[in-house]
């Protein structure tokens, strides 16, 4: 019997958030099959971007499906643990190919992939005009009820 390492997503040290991000982002890329060349390479770079070393990143993706990540309850948390997470990757662009990781990174927090998809669109939106905002949480959520998006 062996434990399984469990990443907790409302841990506070950085490199735990940041390891947890990665991870959650490497299971959520896996559910559709083996990652591919082209989605490796990505990984590795959102892993730089994260500060998260090649020695780090490999192990996780290898181990990625021995994780458990520990859930998040309510959706005011997701929001806020996807806006850390996009406040450290933003400052550099995000190009269509990460957009899809993000994708999956929401998926993995929660969010149905109709919200996902929502989320991650007005999330980019908010970061391009705003670079981030202090109301994220509060612009996002009143995003969400005037498409009328069900959580």
């Amino acid at each position: 019997y062996t434990m399984l390492p469990i990443f907790k997503l409302s841990e506070t040290t950085e490199l735990h958030k940041n390891l947890s991000y990665f991870s959650t982002i490497v299971s959520s890329a896996k559910v559709e099959g083996p990652i591919s060349e082209p989605e490796m390479k990505l990984l590795y770079s959102l892993a730089g971007k994260l500060n998260i070393s090649m020695e780090n990143s490999i192990k996780i993706i290898q181990i990625t499906s021995k994780l458990t990540t520990e859930p998040l309850d309510s959706n005011n948390d997701r929001l806020v643990f996807l806006y850390d997470f996009l406040k450290l990757i933003y400052p550099n662009e995000v190009n269509d190919d990460e957009v899809h990781l993000i994708n999956f990174f929401t998926e993995g927090i929660g969010f149905s992939p109709t919200i996902s998809a929502k989320v991650v669109s007005k999330s980019i939106e908010i970061f391009k005009t705003e670079n981030g905002s202090e109301n994220y949480i509060n612009e996002i959520n009143t995003y969400l009820s005037s498409e009328a998006a069900l959580y």
